[in-house]
This record gives C-alpha cells, sequence and structure tokens, in this order.
C-alpha cells in the first residue's frame, strides 16, 4: 500500500513501477514539473510530492530537468519519503538534499550518483554519507552481469542497425 512516486516514465520508471506492483505498492507517474494535461498515466507534480511514501527518480538530466527537485519541493513533502536516485547527478539539489535530511523533511536517502563522478571528498553528500538513513554508492546500479549484458546487446542492435541503415538511439541537442 506504499505510495511509489516515480518521476520517469522510460524504460526504467516502467520497470520500477512493475516491480513496486508485484511487493503491492501503489506506483503514481509524476507529471512534469509544471506542465498538466499529460494524460492518464500522470500524476500532478505536486500530488506525487505531497503524498510520496518513496519517490525514485528515472529521468534525464537536460536544462529542464537539472535541479528539479530542491527545497520548495522538499517542503511540500508531507510524507517525508524516501529519496532514491539512481540515473543522473544534478536532478536533486544536493546542498538542499542535505538541509532536507537535517531538518526532518524527508526520512533518507538512497543515491548511486551525484552532481560530480567520481565526488570530490568535500561533496556535501559524502559527508552524510556515514549516517544510517543515507546510502551512497559509485554509480554501480548498473553494473549487474543482467545489466551488462543487456548493454552489450544493445551495442551490437546500434552496429547492426547502424549498417543496416537505421540508426537507433540517435541523440540531438546538447545538454
Amino acid at each position: 500500500g506504499a505510495r511509489l512516486g516515480i518521476i520517469g516514465e522510460g524504460v526504467l520508471g516502467q520497470r520500477v513501477a512493475e516491480l513496486a506492483r508485484a511487493f503491492g505498492m501503489v506506483p503514481m507517474f509524476a507529471a512534469h514539473k509544471g506542465r498538466s494535461g499529460l494524460g492518464p498515466l500522470y500524476t500532478p507534480w505536486n500530488e506525487v510530492l505531497e503524498t510520496s511514501d518513496i519517490i525514485t527518480l528515472h529521468s534525464p538530466l537536460t536544462s529542464e530537468t537539472r535541479g528539479m527537485i530542491a527545497m520548495p519541493e522538499f517542503r511540500s513533502m508531507k510524507r517525508r519519503p524516501l529519496i532514491i536516485n539512481t540515473t543522473r547527478g544534478g536532478l536533486v539539489d544536493e546542498a538542499d538534499l542535505v538541509q532536507a535530511l537535517d531538518a526532518g523533511l524527508i526520512s533518507g536517502i538512497g543515491f548511486d550518483v551525484v552532481t560530480g563522478e567520481p565526488p570530490p571528498s568535500d561533496n556535501v553528500l559524502m559527508r552524510v554519507a556515514e549516517r544510517p538513513n543515507v546510502i551512497l554508492t559509485p554509480h554501480v546500479a548498473w553494473a549487474s552481469d543482467e545489466a551488462q549484458q543487456a548493454l552489450a546487446d544493445q551495442l551490437m542492435d546500434n552496429i547492426e542497425n547502424f549498417f543496416a541503415g537505421r540508426p537507433a538511439n540517435l541523440v540531438y541537442g546538447a545538454y
């Protein structure tokens, strides 16, 4: 029955929602910050922040998503959620994250990514890494045997598609 706020509705977010349902959780995909009318898949951004027991991020880092969770968002979190980020450093304002942790606005954090990798010793998250309600890992969530095999499979598919004249996973613009 715990409510899981998922920020990012791509392949990873969808898979996390499947796993959450298997554990009896209620997954909610957050509407993009500042946007409405995105369709029935989405729960309004503010509602996700206010009602989630856990918030997990699965978004790319772009100019629109950089720092999308900061002190104003932490103050609106009524249930003191756990915050999980395994996708990109920079989505959460790290200084505000530690302030929210210190103020009891959130219950804890699980981060596999930080703004600068590897993090310098003076990174604000490194100063709280020893706390019992903090899990900070060195960007290794992708390193399971299954994940590495999936990456190898994607690489081969991309090479084959390129030589067949069907390039895939094209990235446009600068971030």
